[in-house]
């Protein structure tokens, strides 16, 4: 039987544990024939994408229409950092490529408010591209997501948008997602009322419950591993007194939890898995 524990400022707490619940995440880009796809060895790819730590390159030959990376990097509210990705074109289809950076700033698991489209670019010919991304003062702290896309830029296709609607041509090029973890100019996340969220325990049932958040407004659950990848998220309603999530049966190991919303992080803590 595993036993999941959370630790805190104010000690150590056994977590509650009662059924599996779903948790709330971006749109998954669709593959095949009207979603992301691949016609053969001449499709489109990205082969580099290049933001402070990351940098992941991938072969013109991997054809990975639509992936989650896993990778992350941690950025600097109001803060600016350069941007690149190289990427494949068949000019004997369309000689021109559509390129799009989404950031869900808010982190309300859409890429459609205002500022969400972070770079745009249409035209593109030159294999290379590079922007600049900046953090908005305003951006809610905690790790959210990046999705990078490349798309043929007219051509009979329809302009990118983050979630792939259904399209006669497809969507021929890539979107890769990648999570970035926003925090305070000082470097770490300011941290809200700790004490007063309680957690409680039983060893027999499947759901951490939280009591004592009274949130003033939309908050994120969530749960990272020690890698920073996000394993569970949720959404946590303004003024939710008493929350529960599922843990899905993590493995045993280490997690960070926090609860964050209004440019600040109210809870705060280490999940230990043994």
């Amino acid at each position: 039987m595993k036993t999941y524990t959370l630790i805190v400022s104010t000690g150590i707490f056994t977590l509650l544990i009662v059924s599996n619940l779903p948790a709330q995440t971006w749109c998954v880009p669709p593959t095949g024939s009207t979603g992301v796809n691949s016609y053969g060895s001449n499709s489109p790819v990205i082969t580099n994408v290049t933001l402070n730590t990351i940098n992941r390159t991938t072969a013109a030959s991997l054809k990975e229409l639509y992936v989650n990376t896993g990778q992350s990097t941690t950025l600097v509210a109001g803060q600016s950092y350069p941007f690149s990705m190289t990427y494949t074109m068949d000019l004997s289809i369309c000689n021109v490529m559509s390129i799009r950076v989404w950031i869900d700033w808010n982190l309300n698991y859409s890429f459609s408010d205002a500022g969400e489209t972070e770079l745009t670019a249409d035209g593109q010919s030159s294999l290379t591209y590079t922007g600049t991304i900046t953090v908005p003062s305003s951006a809610t702290l905690g790790t959210t997501r990046m999705r990078v896309g490349l798309k043929m830029d007219g051509c009979g296709h329809n302009p990118p948008d983050a979630c792939v609607p259904s399209e006669s041509f497809g969507w021929h090029g890539e979107i890769e997602d990648y999570s970035l973890v926003v925090t305070s100019a000082t470097g770490i996340l300011s941290t809200g009322n700790v004490s007063a969220v309680q957690v409680f325990n039983n060893s027999e049932t499947k759901t951490v419950i939280l009591e004592g958040i009274n949130n003033n407004s939309d908050s994120r659950l969530t749960i990272l591993n020690m890698l920073g990848r996000e394993i569970i998220t949720a959404k946590i309603p303004a003024g939710t007194n008493r929350f529960s999530f599922g843990l899905n049966d993590l493995s045993p190991g280490v997690y960070f939890c926090q609860i964050a919303g209004s440019g600040k992080v109210s809870y705060a803590g280490k999940l230990i898995v043994q």
